[in-house]
């Protein structure tokens, strides 16, 4: 039986006013009701709110710090705990998982004046890296490719590696067994294009063509070489509409 309307606009009304509170470390109207007793020390509620407020900034500190290591460092530990608790407070969490709080951090550091565009670009390559650990995992199918050799005439589509994105201007993300890497492909503008190419769609002879239509010199041989290496490429599928028409 769900409650009723005037109790969940309540308990909203009640969990607002405890974000305003610990927002500005004052009680603003919230009301928790009677202070708690420790050792026979009466705890007052501003100083209990104090207390949780600065449970909530430990908390934001370690949260990116464990997404924006690098950023951590070059900021440095004073600076990037207020920056924590700023972001904080613009954009709190949605959800009770804070591995997916951060991704606004790079917008939200850019939006600063003054900030070093330098760190702006760092922050979105963490994130980018983040989100490929993050990922869901894609199996592997080396003896898929034999395939792209033995029935040419399908249609065949890559099976990419997992968290695989691409950021301006010639940064590839992705990971590799379960870590991030990332490459700069600004002297390989052609497999670059492909790959762009791909993650918008994995049918390879679409990408291909739109490939070669701006890139005439590209060697699919030499990506697929360097796709394996790299760990790009984890094998290939049939495109659903081939298999349907067969």
């Amino acid at each position: 039986m769900s409650p009723p309307r005037e109790a969940v606009d309540a308990e909203m009304q009640r969990q607002q006013a405890l974000l305003a509170a610990v927002d500005s470390g004052q009680l603003l109207g919230f009301a928790p009701g009677r202070a708690p007793r420790a050792l026979g020390v009466q705890v007052s509620a501003q100083s209990g709110l104090l207390a949780y407020r600065r449970n909530v900034q430990a908390l934001a500190e370690r949260a990116l710090a464990a997404v924006y290591p690098r950023l951590q460092a070059e900021l440095g530990l004073p600076d990037f705990a207020a920056m924590a608790w700023s972001f904080w407070r613009h954009h709190p969490p949605r959800s009770g998982d804070l591995g997916d709080w951060g991704q606004a951090l790079p917008a939200y550091l850019a939006s600063q004046p003054g900030m070093d565009l330098e760190l702006v670009d760092l922050a979105r390559l963490e994130w980018a890296c983040h989100c490929a650990e993050r990922a869901p995992d894609v199996s592997p199918a080396p003896e898929t490719l034999a395939a792209l050799a033995a029935a040419p005439e399908r249609v065949w589509c890559a099976r990419l590696a997992p968290g695989m994105q691409w950021l301006a201007p010639d940064r590839l993300v992705w990971r590799k067994g379960w870590r991030a890497r990332s490459m700069s492909l600004a002297e390989q503008p052609a497999v670059l294009f492909f790959l762009r190419q791909l993650m918008v769609n994995p049918v390879l002879t679409m990408a291909l063509e739109a490939c070669l239509s701006r890139h005439p010199e590209f060697d699919m041989g030499a990506w697929l070489q360097q796709a394996l290496s790299e760990g790009w490429l984890l094998g290939l599928d049939e495109a659903p509409c081939a298999q349907e028409s067969t």
